[in-house]
C-alpha cells in the first residue's frame, strides 16, 4: 500500500480508493516496447562497417571504415556528416594535440590529417596503418605493415621509424610512464614496449593482440586471439581476465574505471569490474572499435551491420526512479500553477498526471501546468512515470487556491459540519452550505464524521468519535474541528474509520477495526473498541 502513492481525495477506499496498476497499463501509459531491455541506441545513418572510432575536441563522434560510410564520418549528436576525401578503408583514428583528426588505413598516403575542412596527407609511409595513438610529446605514433617499418613516429613534419620490430603491428597505447606499448599480429612475444628501444613484456601471450588500453591502476590491458582473450600486465607478469569465449577486437576504459571489451565473443561487448565480466547485451554482430563519449560518458561501439554500424551504450536499462517529488502549492485564482517531478532511469520516459486518482488528458510531461488555475482544479495530484523497464508513482501533492473556503451542509447530529452546534433530528440539518474554515486543500466525509487538510498540511476532524475515528485519542464527539496531526497530503473517511497519507508516503488509520479495515488483523466480531490514535 505504501508504495502505491495514489490515495484519492474524499470518498470511500473500498469503493474508490486506489488506482490499480493494471488500469495504468491498460490506459497505454507504458513506453513503447517491454522487450527493449538492452540499453544500446543505434546512431543511424551509416551503411558500411566501422573499423575505428574516436571523439573530436568538440565532442563529436568520429567513425572510420569502409566505402559504404564514405570512409570517415562525423556524428554531431543528430546525424552523420561525411568527412570526404579519403579513397580507402580507415582502420585507425586518433586526435592530435592541435585538435585535428588523424586517420590511418589503406587509402592513398596511408595516414592523413583532417583540419576541419579537408584531409592533408602525412606523406612518407609505404603501407597500411592499423593503429594510431598520440605520444606524451604530442607526436603521432602509427603502426602497421612492413612498408612503414611496422611502427613510425610523426613529429609534425616527417616520419621516423622506431626500428626493431619484425612483425605486423595491430594495436598501440601509451603507458602511464610515457612508453609506447605495441601489440603484434605476428611475433614470438606479441607485446613490446618502446623506451628508446623495444623490450618484450613478459614471456608472451601466445597469439595475436588486436587491442590495447591502460587501466586506471596503470596496468596494461591486452585483448586478442590468444588463450584467455584478455590479459592484464602488472609490470611483472600477465594475468588472464578469464570469462570471455572469443576474440577481442577493441578495448577502452569506462568513466567508472571498468574495462570495456568488444569483439567476436558471446554478447559482443562486456564490462570487467576487476573480478568478472558482465555482458552489455543487445548487439548482434562483431564490434571492431570502442570509445567513450566525452559528452555523456556513454560507450560507443562500431562494427558490422548487426549493430547498426555504430551504437551507443547508456548503461544497464533501469526502471524510472523518482528523485524529486512534486510539492504542495497554493496559488491565486487565475494565476499560472504547476507541479514538477524529477526522475532518473533509462529513457525514453512516459509521464501521466492524475488528479484525485483520475487521468488528466494532455498532462503527459514531467511538469503539470495550468495557465489559469481555478478553484475546480484544486485537488490531490500525482504522476505515473513509465519506461520499457517499469513504472514509478509519485507521492501525492496538493494544488489549491489561496484562502479556499470549506463549506458544509446536511445532517449535523454529531457535529460533523464543524460549526459548533449539534443535536438530534431534522432541526439540526443544514440545507444550505455554511462556512467552516479556509485554506483547505482536501476533504473527506465519512459516516457522521468529517476530515479536512489545510494548505499547511495539518489534518483536522469533527463529528462522531465513538470508535476513535477522529484520531485524537478519545471517543468524545467534536462539533468543532480538532487538529489530529501534520504533514498530511491526502485523506479519506470510511464508515467508522479514517485514513490519511503523510508527505513521506506513509499510510495511517484510526477508528473501528472489526473487519480489519485498519490493518487486516481483526476478526469479523462486533466490538465497541477501536484505535483511538492513528496507527501506521
Amino acid at each position: 500500500m505504501k508504495n502505491m502513492h495514489s490515495v484519492r481525495r474524499g470518498g470511500d477506499f473500498k469503493r474508490r480508493g486506489f488506482l490499480p496498476v493494471a488500469l495504468l497499463a491498460l490506459s497505454g501509459l507504458f513506453a513503447a516496447s517491454p522487450l527493449a531491455h538492452a540499453a544500446w541506441t543505434t546512431n543511424a545513418g551509416l551503411n558500411g562497417t566501422v573499423r575505428a572510432l574516436t571523439i573530436a575536441t568538440n565532442g563529436h563522434i568520429i567513425a572510420g571504415g569502409l566505402v559504404g560510410m564514405g570512409y570517415c564520418a562525423e556524428w554531431n549528436g543528430t546525424s552523420w556528416i561525411t568527412n570526404a576525401g579519403l579513397g580507402g578503408t580507415v582502420y585507425a583514428l586518433t586526435v592530435a594535440t592541435n585538435g585535428h583528426i588523424i586517420a590511418g588505413g589503406n587509402f592513398p598516403g596511408f595516414c592523413a590529417e583532417w583540419n576541419g575542412t579537408s584531409w592533408i596527407t602525412n606523406a612518407g609511409l609505404g603501407s597500411n596503418v592499423y593503429a594510431l595513438t598520440v605520444a606524451t610529446n604530442g607526436h603521432i605514433i602509427a603502426g602497421g605493415l612492413a612498408g612503414m617499418g611496422y611502427c613510425a613516429e610523426w613529429d609534425g613534419i616527417s616520419w621516423t621509424t622506431n626500428a626493431g620490430l619484425a612483425g605486423m603491428l595491430t594495436a598501440l597505447t601509451i603507458h602511464t610512464n610515457g612508453h609506447i606499448v605495441v601489440g603484434m599480429g605476428i611475433s614470438p612475444f606479441y607485446c613490446k614496449e618502446w623506451n628508446g628501444a623495444w623490450a618484450d613484456l613478459g614471456g608472451g601471450l601466445g597469439n595475436a593482440i588486436y587491442a590495447l588500453t591502460v587501466a586506471t591502476n596503470g596496468h596494461i590491458i591486452a585483448g586478442g586471439s590468444f588463450p584467455g582473450y584478455c590479459a592484464e600486465w602488472n609490470g611483472t607478469s600477465w594475468t588472464t581476465n578469464a570469462g570471455l569465449n572469443g576474440n577481442i577486437r577493441a578495448l577502452t576504459v569506462a568513466n567508472n574505471g571498468h574495462i570495456i571489451a568488444a569483439g567476436e565473443f558471446s554478447g559482443k561487448c562486456a564490462e570487467w569490474n576487476g573480478t568478472s565480466w558482465t555482458t552489455n547485451a543487445g548487439l548482434a554482430s562483431t564490434v571492431y572499435a570502442l570509445t567513450v563519449n566525452t559528452n555523456n560518458s556513454h560507450i560507443i561501439a562500431g562494427g558490422m551491420v548487426g549493430i547498426g554500424y555504430c551504437a551507443e551504450w547508456t548503461g544497464p536499462a533501469t526502471p524510472p526512479a523518482i528523485t524529486t517529488q512534486p510539492s504542495n502549492a497554493v496559488v491565486g485564482v487565475g494565476s499560472p500553477a504547476s507541479l514538477s517531478v524529477g526522475n532518473n532511469g533509462t529513457a525514453p520516459f512516459g509521464y501521466q498526471w492524475l488528479k484525485d486518482g483520475v487521468i488528466l488528458t494532455g498532462q503527459t510531461n514531467s511538469t503539470l501546468a495550468y495557465a489559469s488555475f481555478q478553484f475546480t482544479n484544486s485537488g490531490s495530484y500525482n504522476v505515473v512515470i513509465t519506461n520499457n523497464e517499469g513504472l514509478a508513482i509519485s507521492f501525492p501533492a496538493s494544488l489549491s487556491v489561496s484562502n479556499a473556503l470549506l463549506r458544509a451542509w446536511g445532517d449535523n447530529t454529531y457535529g460533523q459540519l464543524g460549526n459548533g452546534t449539534n443535536g438530534p433530528g431534522a432541526a439540526d440539518t443544514n440545507k444550505l452550505p455554511i462556512e467552516v474554515t479556509n485554506n483547505v486543500v482536501a476533504a473527506a466525509g465519512g459516516y457522521k464524521h468529517s476530515l479536512f487538510v489545510k494548505a499547511d498540511g495539518s489534518l483536522w476532524a469533527m463529528g462522531r468519535n465513538n470508535y476513535g475515528q477522529l484520531g485524537n485519542g478519545t471517543t468524545n464527539n467534536a462539533n468543532r474541528p480538532i487538529q489530529v496531526t501534520n504533514n498530511v497530503v491526502a485523506v479519506d473517511a470510511g464508515h467508522y474509520h479514517s485514513l490519511f497519507v503523510k508527505a513521506d508516503g506513509t499510510l495511517w488509520a484510526m477508528g473501528r477495526n472489526e473487519y480489519g479495515q485498519l490493518n487486516g488483523t481483526a476478526s469479523r466480531i462486533e466490538t465497541r473498541s477501536g484505535f483511538l490514535f492513528p496507527m501506521r
